[in-house]
């Protein structure tokens, strides 16, 4: 049960995450991200440590592995599709701080799995 909850939680976040990448800039939940007092690196790492942590933790590790490589790919595609949203660009700092995010995602999660 717990395993079905957390894979709904990391799908809803997986949504939540391209929803905030393909919005434009002029769209009201970018433009309430921006009272965020974080800077955007900061909500980049954020974004991709919960959704690499969450496999780590719940899936077999060939699973999380290939779910985290997944990630990578999925971080990379969305920072060049960015440039198709008005008022949004892409950044070399975005995608490092995705790629911080996994990683840091992945030690957390596998320090810390479910038996």
């Amino acid at each position: 049960m717990l395993r079905t909850f957390l894979r709904c939680v990391w799908a809803a976040a997986v949504v939540f995450v391209i929803s905030m990448y393909l919005l434009p800039s002029s769209s009201p939940l970018i433009q309430w991200s921006l009272y965020i007092p974080l800077s955007d690196k900061a909500l980049h790492f954020s974004g991709f440590l919960v959704l690499a942590t969450v496999p780590a933790l719940n899936e077999s590790r060939r699973t999380a592995a290939w779910l985290v490589a997944a990630l990578g790919a999925l971080g990379a595609g969305l920072e060049f599709a960015q440039v198709l949203s008005a008022g949004r660009a892409f950044e070399l700092g975005d995608m490092a701080a995705n790629g911080f995010g996994i990683t840091a995602g992945l030690v957390i999660g596998l320090g810390c799995r479910f038996p």
